[in-house]
Formats: structure tokens, C-alpha cells, sequence
């Protein structure tokens, strides 16, 4: 397995007072095994939904740090609000870091990975990635899950094919890591 200049884990809901939902839980569990058998240096959580009084990014970033992951190591990049924004920013954020196209592990759900995967190919993202298994579904979750990333593939790529104009609120200023305080 070559190495990574990042893993991103992407967000999905937290609790109201931060705490991870059982599938961010599993996200973070991933992208914490990744690095610790030294995968990549960093770990970007890429997210800016609210939950209640929780940011994603941040509540993934707090509860990696309390795993034990460096906060020099964890770049939460605070913009995004779908998965191609989470791999617009995130590419941008990680390329910013190393200079030149960036090679990232993507972290999320097994049935979520083959979208993301294409999403951060679309920005030149040298990408590979880590699905973490959800419990087994009941055959009404699985359809809903179907239906629900044919529609997001669909709308993906027509924000991409804008010329990226969806991606306009992206500002280098959400770049930073939490040991600097420049997390937003």
C-alpha cells in the first residue's frame, strides 16, 4: 500500500452536543486506523454541516485528538456541505499542503465510497479510499440508499460541469490546523 498525503474522512451527522452519530463513529474509527499504521501524516475531516451546536469537521477533529492523533496532524476544512464540496475543498486544502496533486485516502461508508471516490477524481485528486461497513440494512434502507446516490451522482456532476461555480465559497482562510487555532 503506498503512502498518502492525507486521509479525509468525510462528514456525515453528530449529535447536538457533538458526540459522533454511529456512522461518523465508524468514519473516524477508519481514518484513525489509516493513520496509525502510518498511511498518511494528516488527517483532513471535511465537513461545515451544523448538527445542533456541533460542526462536523470539528466534532471529527476532537474526537480523532482524543484518540490520540496529533493536532498538528488534523486539518478540519470547515466549508463544504455535499460530497463535492468535501472533495473540492479537501483536494484544494491538501494540494495547498504538499504543493503539487495531492495523494489522498478518502474515508466514509461503503456504499457512499464509489460516488466520493469520483468526486475527488474530478479534482484531480490521485484518490484512494476506505469504505467502512455500515450494520446490515433492512431492504428499505438499501433502496433509499440506491435511489439516494443515483440522485447526488447526478447533481455532482451537474455542479461540476457549472465550471465549479458551485464551489465559490471555498476561501483559503478555512485552511489550518487545530493546534493553530486557524480552523475557523
Amino acid at each position: 500500500m503506498r503512502e498518502a498525503d492525507a486521509i479525509v474522512v468525510l462528514g456525515c451527522r453528530v449529535e447536538d452536543d457533538g458526540e459522533l452519530s454511529h456512522a461518523a463513529a465508524r468514519r473516524a474509527q477508519g481514518a484513525l486506523e489509516l493513520f496509525e499504521v502510518g498511511r498518511a501524516p494528516t488527517i483532513v475531516t471535511s465537513g461545515g454541516k451544523r448538527w445542533g451546536g456541533a460542526v462536523e469537521a470539528l466534532a471529527f477533529a476532537e474526537q480523532l485528538i482524543a484518540w490520540g492523533v496529533p493536532r498538528a496532524a488534523v486539518y478540519p476544512e470547515l466549508s463544504s456541505l455535499t460530497t463535492a464540496e468535501n472533495a473540492a475543498y479537501s483536494v484544494a486544502l491538501v494540494s495547498r499542503l504538499v504543493g503539487r496533486r495531492p495523494r489522498i485516502e478518502v474515508v466514509t461508508c461503503a456504499w457512499h465510497l464509489p460516488r466520493a471516490l469520483e468526486s475527488f477524481r474530478r479534482f484531480d485528486a490521485d484518490v484512494d479510499g476506505l469504505g467502512v461497513e455500515p450494520p446490515p440494512p433492512t431492504a428499505l434502507v438499501s433502496w433509499a440508499r440506491v435511489v439516494r446516490e443515483a440522485v447526488s451522482r447526478r447533481l455532482d456532476r451537474v455542479a461540476h460541469g457549472r465550471g465549479g461555480h458551485a464551489f465559490d465559497r471555498y476561501a483559503p482562510g478555512h485552511l489550518g490546523s487545530v493546534e493553530r487555532g486557524t480552523s475557523c
